[in-house]
């Protein structure tokens, strides 16, 4: 059965359309991946999703039923979808009060409230916590709270608004480790959105792509905020990094944004250790090696403190001949045409 249905569905605020889109299914019993950068609409997306905003225009179709935005109709669907926000925020009482509190509200007994709360307490790792004051947790032990408050509430669709952002390195994993798990449940989808492409490629079987709103091919991923230099014809990436790219064919200002065909992008092992970028060039680091069904997906960070990662789909010949693996610092360079350059709006 098809999970969700949207068609032409748009979301409008005041002159800022923040979500337009045409088609879009998701399958029942999925774990998906949704990317894009700030502004592109995930929350939005996720919201719709989560019956909690309906769309300006557009129909959404839910478990194979038209949704109605009425609050009579709305509540029975919402009890079978639960959203954990970003920074999600704790009743100040205990922290099993926190997670038996979706039971509680749906007339369960206490016994049950209470046996709940503590089985996925106990998924999350934080069972121990259960007597704690919960607005006092660090941010990492909030967002595994909140997994299990939602969890209690025993969802057909968990939504997942950037659930490692903000988290220290330690919950990071183990929130990693709690989707993952999750991901493996036959009754359960989950959407969950990121930034990070690698912990997308690890985590989820499918991936959605946003920009400005609209889906976007997997090329979005290497989708920057940038700008065109008249000098030498540099591209400035968000971190200032510089690459040669020949002349620009326009001159833009702040605003604009610079996409990167994976399939364009060149990667060279560095030459007797040296890691310092050669004139036209990139140096980065080698993340993550995994194989596509014809080519290699090689995920590179390119910045210079970190965070500017880039994909590139090589051929397997290439990865060989150049003896790329995870940990290698490496140069690139781009083809000619591997840009599409986006003008800031009028």
């Amino acid at each position: 059965m098809t999970l969700y249905d949207l068609t032409l569905v748009q979301v409008q605020f005041g002159a800022l359309r923040a979500l337009d889109i045409d088609r879009l299914s998701l399958p029942e019993n999925s774990a998906c991946a949704l990317l894009g950068p700030n502004g592109s609409g995930k929350t939005t997306l996720l919201h719709v999703l989560a019956l909690l905003r309906p769309p300006t225009r557009g129909a959404v179709s839910f478990m194979g039923e038209p949704v109605s935005w009425r609050e009579k109709t709305l509540l029975p669907l919402r009890r079978k979808v639960v959203l954990v926000d970003q920074h999600p925020i704790m009743f100040s009482t205990t922290v099993i009060k926190n997670v038996s509190y979706g039971p509680k509200m749906r007339g369960e007994s206490r016994s049950f409230q209470k046996r709940i709360a503590l089985e996925c307490l106990d998924r999350v790792g934080m069972k121990e916590y259960a007597d704690r004051p919960a607005h006092r947790l660090s941010g990492g032990e909030t967002q595994r709270v909140a997994i299990a408050r939602a969890l209690a509430c025993g969802p057909r669709v968990l939504l997942l608004d950037e659930p490692t952002a903000g988290v220290d390195i330690e919950n990071q994993s183990v929130v990693e480790k709690i989707i993952f798990d999750l991901c493996s449940e036959k009754n359960m989808s989950i959407l969950f959105s990121t930034h990070n492409p690698i912990q997308a490629e690890r985590l989820a079987r499918s991936k959605i792509y946003l920009s400005a709103g609209r889906l976007a091919a997997p090329a979005a991923e290497n989708r920057f905020p940038a700008r065109v230099l008249q000098q030498n014809g540099l591209l400035a990436l968000i971190d200032n990094r510089e690459i040669h790219t020949g002349p620009p064919p326009e001159i833009f200002s702040t605003g604009s944004f610079v996409s990167i065909d994976p399939e364009k992008i060149r990667v060279y092992a560095n030459a007797r250790g040296n890691s310092g970028p050669r004139n036209g060039w990139l140096a980065a680091k080698v993340l993550q090696i995994s194989a596509e069904t014809d080519r290699i997906r090689v995920v590179l960070d390119a910045g210079k403190a970190g965070g500017t990662l880039l994909t590139a789909l090589l051929k397997a010949g290439d990865v060989r001949q150049n003896r790329i693996v995870p940990g290698d610092s490496v140069q690139i360079t781009l083809d000619p045409d591997a840009l599409r350059i986006e003008k800031p709006p009028a």
